[in-house]
């Protein structure tokens, strides 16, 4: 870290730290203020050495032991303290990277540790564009999600850290205006107090499902929006260091999760559990999908007078338009010279449908004429029907709603891993059936299916 970025993360600290102090004069009062600052300053003086500082600390010890609403005031200071503190270490370590990436597009030299060098490596080591492509069809990575109770961070607490750290970059971002400067530092305000009147973990033992939402939580704020960055920062890659070259890239990324299906010595994750588990990621997933198309049915407007369409698209609405109830015919025919937003519609309230079949539980589940049945039934038309015959340009951010699945995870979010412990649960001859319906649940629901 050089001298600027130094600057810039005590600069992120103190203001994050001065906000939370005022706070924590606001709320709790002058007193628990100065007793926070006065532990704070003792701590820093023991941790260079000072054995009084030290002293000094264990003397405050017995008079906060006695008065348990000053002691929590003053966990809650240190807690939301390093909360905020990791925060503005996160928000430098993300600004370091995008210096190292400006370094790196300016000069041209890879940056380390990325697609980049990695593929100019290969080139460098001299491999032909087959072997490179072989490397690619041989290439499979599944990063598997684990529950962890020990993470208590409730789900309310991990979306208001997100929100502050989406302010704190505003804020520091040059060339505000003075009123913009005031709005900002006041959402910062009104975020870190109600960060301060929330409680930071749940009143009780975590279940198994909540671990599969937190787990869940993940999945919908990072890894669906980036996966599709890595796939097409591969694509450009190879297209940089191999050019003229054209790569078939397999959907080599997966992800798994033992959350709802470790049985592991967890005797809480029953058959019921993991049903609802894949059934939760499955909504979870679906629900993307939903965003996705609705994304796509804003930005694909070109109409028939201008383009021209396959005779595959018109052969899917034909389709589409035999599952659609009287009631909703009429709304369809005002799109019917917009056949892309037309399609879009269909392709949303299918997956609207197939949501709501999922509500209800395999063995109590009535079927929806309308649902998707397989998931090649929403991909396959998805990959080849949003792109307008006849463009030389491919439209921007047009990508199919697959793309925000280009591991092809298709209509499950991710393979389930069943793992099942013999010294727990029931006789050695009830175990071996349970095991096998818990098999059968996950090919029934489709987990784990490449």
């Amino acid at each position: 870290m050089n001298e600027t970025q130094q600057q810039r993360l005590s600069a992120n600290i103190h203001l994050l730290g001065n906000v939370l102090g005022e706070t924590i004069i606001e709320q709790e009062g002058h007193a628990i203020f100065e007793l926070e600052e006065q532990i704070r300053a003792l701590s820093k003086r023991w941790r260079t050495g000072d054995p009084e500082a030290g002293a000094a600390i264990k003397a405050l010890m017995p008079g906060l032991i006695d008065d348990l609403p000053r002691a929590l005031a003053v966990l809650k200071a240190f807690t939301t303290y390093f909360q905020l503190v990791n925060l503005a270490e996160d928000e430098q370590r993300v600004e370091i990277l995008r210096d190292r990436a400006l370094e790196a597009q300016t000069t041209g030299v890879p940056m380390r540790e990325t697609l980049a060098e990695s593929v100019a490596k290969l080139r460098d080591e001299g491999l032909s564009e087959a072997e490179v492509q072989h490397i690619l069809d041989e290439l499979f990575i599944v990063p598997v999600l684990t529950a962890h109770p020990t993470e208590t961070k409730r789900q309310t607490i991990l979306a208001k850290m997100a929100t502050l750290s989406d302010t704190l970059e505003h804020i520091t971002t040059p060339g505000l205006l003075p009123s913009e400067e005031r709005e900002l530092m006041e959402q910062l305000r009104e975020d870190i107090v109600l960060l301060w009147q929330s409680d930071e973990t749940r009143d009780r033992p975590p279940t198994v499902l909540d671990e599969v939402r937190t787990g869940l939580y993940f999945f919908e704020v990072t890894i669906f929006h980036l996966i599709p960055k890595i796939y097409e920062e591969l694509e450009r890659v190879l297209a940089e260091v191999f050019p003229g070259a054209e790569f078939r890239i397999p959907p080599f990324l997966r992800y798994g999760s033992w959350i709802g299906g470790d049985r592991d010595g967890n005797p809480f994750v029953t058959l019921a559990v993991t049903e609802e588990t894949l059934r939760t990621m499955k909504e979870t997933v679906l629900k993307q999908y939903n965003l996705a198309v609705d994304d796509l049915y804003q930005h694909l407007i070109p109409a028939v007078t201008r383009v021209e369409i396959s005779d595959e698209l018109r052969e899917s609405i034909a389709a589409d338009l035999k599952l659609v109830p009287e009631n909703e015919v009429e709304v369809l025919e005002r799109f019917r010279m917009e056949p892309y937003r037309q399609k879009l519609i269909m392709m949303f309230r299918r997956l609207r449908a197939t949501r709501a079949e999922n509500e209800r539980p395999w063995d109590d589940r009535a079927r929806n004429s309308r649902a998707y049945r397989h998931v090649d039934e929403f991909m396959r038309p998805a990959h080849h029907r949003t792109q307008p015959v006849g463009e030389q340009r491919r439209t921007a951010g047009a990508r199919p709603p697959g793309r925000a699945d280009p591991a092809g995870r298709g209509l499950w979010l991710s393979p389930g891993h069943a793992r099942h412990a013999p010294a727990f649960g029931a006789p050695t001859r009830s175990r071996g059936r349970n095991f096998r319906q818990l098999q059968y649940l996950c090919r029934l629901s489709g987990a784990g299916r490449a």
